[in-house]
């Protein structure tokens, strides 16, 4: 599903992009002490549109960016104010547009900027906790490999992500990271970044200080 920016309301633009700065996943009864409060039918708006992620954490929701989302908040830097934008929601457009400007001169994308907040010791910690069990998501991601053609060549994380659109990205991310420790999985970063659409940005893993477009299994 194709989300217009002018689709959403100023509340909802706000939410989404709090969620890629944060960078992780986000507990609802937090998000009004990081940006606006997210009413029900706005989470369900955003929920509907494949936009984010919510899963039920105590009395509290966790919120989570979809690769959909990411890509929409890459789209807010390219992006005019919608007509009738109030004189504060076109300040945040002005400054997002030169963020942009920045970023594509860099080849980089916010997904590239946006890292989860550090832990105690200033680390950062770019993988949240794993909600399903590893062993199964590992089978899950080799599988979804397999059927895209992998044979030990790289396989972009979009398409893989893709097809594990089910899954929590945190249980994918978490999954990916323990992958790596294996002699039989690579992860690398895209060095021509400036090819790389949204979708890949936003698709890639933060991991050991660099970020990861594509894996490749069985090639070690």
């Amino acid at each position: 599903m194709t989300v217009d920016v002018a689709d959403l309301k100023a509340v909802e633009r706000a939410v989404l992009l709090v969620l890629a700065a944060e960078a992780g996943p986000v507990l609802n009864k937090d998000l009004s002490t990081l940006g606006p409060k997210l009413e029900k039918d706005n989470r369900d708006k955003l929920t509907d549109l494949g936009l984010i992620d919510v899963a039920k954490s105590g009395r509290t929701f966790t919120l989570t960016l979809t690769d959909a989302g990411w890509g929409l908040c890459n789209d807010l830097l390219t992006t005019e104010p919608p007509t009738g934008t109030q004189p504060l929601p076109r300040a945040m457009f002005t400054v997002l547009r030169a963020l942009g400007r920045h970023l594509d001169r860099a080849g980089l994308g916010l997904g590239e900027i946006f890292t989860p907040v550090p832990d105690g010791d200033g680390a950062p910690d770019p993988v949240q906790p794993a909600t399903a069990a590893p062993a199964e998501v590992e089978q899950r991601i080799r599988a979804a490999y397999a059927d895209l053609g992998g044979s030990g060549g790289y396989i972009g994380l979009a398409p893989l992500r893709e097809r594990l659109s089910d899954l929590p990205r945190a249980d994918v991310d978490a999954a990916l990271v323990a992958m790596y420790r294996e002699p039989d999985v690579d992860l690398v970063e895209d060095e021509n970044r400036k090819v790389l659409t949204d979708t890949a940005r936003a698709a890639g893993l933060l991991h050991g200080g660099h970020v990861a477009h594509a894996i490749a299994i069985g090639n070690r």
